[in-house]
C-alpha cells in the first residue's frame, strides 16, 4: 500500500514537470548541455534503503516546483536540471519528511552528491503523552498473527468476507463460507466472543471498514474453545477514542449487482463515550455451476454418468445496526453495553439440467429441475462487558456476558420434470411438485471471565473460565403434490423437527517466557460438555456427557535477522 502510493505521487511529480519543463529543456546553442545532476541515496533510520520515496525539486528562491522522481531499489536517485540553486525534499509514507541544504548548480559544480539521507519514523504526541506510529500491516506473536486493517484503503466500500479474502490462508467460497488453510472447521469470533453475527451470511454485511483487525490463531491456544480444528479466526471491531463527534460514510457500487453503503458515528465527552454504526447490502448475480460424476463398480468400471448443468442468480438485500456505549467509572474500571441487529431477505433461483449417461456413455435420461427460495433471517446481540485495569502496565481483568438469538426461515417450491432425450421437450406426464421449509431458532447465552498478569517483561500469566450455553430447534418440512387429490401431502419420509441443547463449562490457565532467543508458552484447558439431541418426528433422544483436557504448547526461536522459527502443540475437538 504504502510502495504504491510512493509510485504514483512521485510519477505524478515527474508528469507534471515533464509538461511544464519540456519547452525549455535540451542544449544551448553553443551545443553544450544546460543540464547538471544530483545524486544521493535514502534510507530508513536502521540503514536499509528506502525504494520508492519521493525525491522534489525545488527552487530556491520561491520553493517553486522544478521537478522530481523516485528513488530505485537501492534508494538512489538522480536529478537532473538547469544550473540554479534548489531545495531538495525527500519524504516517505509513514515518515517524516526532510530538505537538504541548499544546492547550486553551475559550471564549476556540475555535479553534486549529496550524503546518505536518513529519514525517520513519523510519530504523534497525543493528549495522554502516547506516541505512536503507523502500525504494521502484519504483527507475529507467538500464537498468533494479527492484520491490522483500520487503515487498509482496500477496504473501502467491501465487506468482512471481501476483507478475510485477501488474508493469507484464509479463503471464502462464492456462498460466503470461510476456510482457513483449506478447512471449513473455523470457529469465528467477533471481539473475542461467539456471536450469530459471524455466520457466512452475517460476514457478508458487516462494512469493512468497521473492523479494526484480523487475528488468525491457526493453533490455538488453552485461551480459546475447544472447538474449530483449523483454528480461530478473531475479528476485531473499532471503536473510535477521539474526543467529540467523528464519523465516516462510504459506499460502493459494482456489476453485476453488488451494492453496498455504511456508515459509522461516534461522539466522546468526558468518561461517556457513544458509538454506532449501519450498514445497507444489496446484491443480484449469476452463480452458474457445472458439474460431472462418474459411477464405478468395485473393479473400477463404469456404470453411469451424472452431468449436472445450472443456471442460478442468487441475491436479496440485508441491512445490520451497531450501537453501544462506553462508560468509564474510574481510571481503573470501564463498562461497554452494545447491540447488534443484522435482517436479511434473499433468493435463490436455480434451474437445473440433469443428464445421465450409461456405460457405452449414451444419453440414458434427461430431466430438469427448476426451483425458487425465499431466504429471511434476523439476529440480535446483546453484549455487556466489565473491564478492570491495574497499575501495573498490561494487568487487566476482562469480564462479559453475552444474549444472541436468531431466526431464519427458507421456503423453496421446486418442480422436477423428465425430458424426451430426443426433442428435449417435456414428457406428458404428471409432474413433480414439491414445497420445502426450514425454520430454525437459535439462542445462545455466553459467560467469560479473562485475568492477564504480566508477572516481569517478558513472564506472563493467564486464566479464565468460560459458560456456553446453546439451544437450536430445527423444523424441515417436505411436501409433494398429489396429482390425483389436488393436495399437497407431508412427506413423513423426509420431515422431521430437530433439537439441540449444548452446555459448556471451561475452565483455562497458561503462563509464559522468554529465555535469550526462546520464548515459549503452555497451557492447559479443562471443558465439561453435556449435549441432548432430539428427533421430535420419532422420539429418538441422545444425551452425552464429558470431561476432556486440552493442552497448548508454544516454542519460538529467533534466527539471525528477521527470521525466526516457531513449533506448537495443541489439543482441539
Amino acid at each position: 500500500m504504502l510502495r504504491t502510493l510512493s509510485v504514483f505521487l512521485g510519477l505524478s511529480l515527474i508528469l507534471v514537470f515533464s509538461f511544464g519543463q519540456g519547452q525549455r529543456q535540451g542544449r544551448s546553442p553553443q551545443g553544450r548541455t544546460d543540464k547538471f545532476k544530483i545524486v544521493g541515496q535514502v534510507k530508513n533510520e536502521e540503514g536499509k534503503n528506502l525504494e520508492y520515496a519521493t525525491i522534489s525539486l525545488l527552487a530556491a528562491k520561491d520553493s517553486s516546483f522544478k521537478g522530481g522522481i523516485v528513488t530505485d531499489a537501492n534508494g538512489k536517485f538522480e536529478l537532473e536540471a538547469p544550473k540554479g540553486t534548489y531545495l531538495v525534499k525527500v519524504n516517505f509514507i509513514g515518515f517524516e519528511e526532510q530538505y537538504l541544504s541548499p544546492i547550486s548548480l553551475s559550471e564549476d559544480k556540475p555535479f553534486i552528491k549529496t550524503q546518505d539521507v536518513v529519514l525517520t519514523s513519523a510519530s504523534t504526541t497525543l493528549d495522554e503523552v502516547e506516541i505512536t506510529t503507523q502500525k504494521s500491516r502484519v504483527q507475529f506473536a507467538l500464537d498468533k498473527r494479527v492484520f491490522n486493517v483500520g487503515k487498509d484503503l482496500n477496504t473501502i466500500g467491501g465487506t468482512a468476507s471481501d476483507l478475510l479474502d485477501n488474508i493469507p490462508s484464509v479463503t471464502v467460497d462464492i456462498e460466503g463460507e470461510v476456510s482457513l488453510r483449506g478447512s471449513n472447521s473455523v470457529r469465528i469470533l467477533i471481539n473475542g466472543r461467539p456471536s450469530l453475527m459471524s455466520s457466512a451470511d452475517a460476514l457478508q454485511q458487516i462494512p469493512a471498514d468497521q473492523i479494526d483487525r484480523v487475528e488468525i490463531v491457526t493453533n490455538p491456544s488453552a485461551r480459546y474453545e475447544a472447538e474449530g480444528n483449523a483454528g480461530v479466526i478473531n475479528i476485531i471491531l473499532k471503536k473510535d477514542r477521539r474526543k467529540g463527534w467523528n464519523g465516516s460514510l462510504n459506499a460502493s457500487a459494482g456489476y453485476p449487482d453488488q451494492h453496498n453503503a455504511s456508515a459509522n458515528i461516534n461522539y466522546r465527552i468526558n468518561k461517556l463515550n457513544l458509538f454506532a454504526g449501519a450498514g445497507l447490502r444489496y446484491r443480484n448475480t449469476p452463480r452458474p455451476a457445472y458439474e460431472r460424476r462418474q459411477d464405478l463398480d468395485n473393479d473400477g468400471n463404469l456404470l453411469e454418468i451424472l452431468e449436472t448443468d445450472e443456471d442460478r442468480m442468487r441475491g436479496g438485500f440485508s441491512y445490520n445496526l451497531r450501537l453501544g456505549l462506553d462508560y468509564q467509572i474510574n481510571k481503573y474500571n470501564t463498562l461497554t453495553g452494545s447491540l447488534s441487529y443484522r435482517a436479511g431477505d434473499d433468493f435463490n433461483d436455480s434451474d437445473i439440467l440433469y443428464s445421465r449417461l450409461n456405460s457405452s456413455l449414451v444419453l440414458d435420461s434427461l430431466g430438469t429441475r427448476n426451483s425458487y427460495e425465499e431466504e429471511d433471517d434476523e439476529d440480535l446481540d446483546y453484549n455487556l462487558t466489565w473491564e478492570k485495569k491495574f497499575a501495573q502496565k498490561g494487568r487487566k481483568w476482562t469480564t462479559s456476558l453475552i444474549y444472541s438469538n436468531g431466526w431464519e426461515r427458507e421456503a423453496m417450491e421446486a418442480e422436477n420434470q423428465e425430458l424426451n432425450i430426443l426433442t428435449r421437450n417435456p414428457i406428458e406426464a404428471p409432474q413433480d411438485l414439491q414445497d420445502i421449509l426450514n425454520e430454525e431458532s437459535t439462542e445462545d447465552w455466553t459467560f467469560q471471565s479473562d485475568y492477564e498478569h504480566p508477572i516481569s517483561k517478558t513472564k506472563k500469566f493467564e486464566a479464565g473460565v468460560r459458560t456456553g450455553i446453546r439451544r437450536i430447534d430445527t423444523e424441515y418440512r417436505v411436501e409433494d403434490f398429489n396429482v390425483e387429490t389436488q393436495v399437497w401431502e407431508r412427506d413423513p419420509r423426509l420431515s422431521n423437527q430437530f433439537r439441540y441443547d449444548e452446555d459448556i463449562y471451561a475452565a483455562y490457565a497458561s503462563y509464559g517466557d522468554k529465555i535469550n532467543k526462546l520464548s515459549y508458552q503452555v497451557g492447559l484447558r479443562l471443558e465439561h460438555t453435556d449435549v441432548l439431541t432430539e428427533l421430535k418426528e420419532t422420539g429418538e433422544r441422545n444425551e452425552q456427557n464429558y470431561t476432556n483436557l486440552f493442552p497448548s504448547v508454544f516454542f519460538n526461536y529467533e534466527l539471525p535477522g528477521e527470521n525466526s522459527i516457531q513449533l506448537s502443540y495443541s489439543r482441539r475437538v
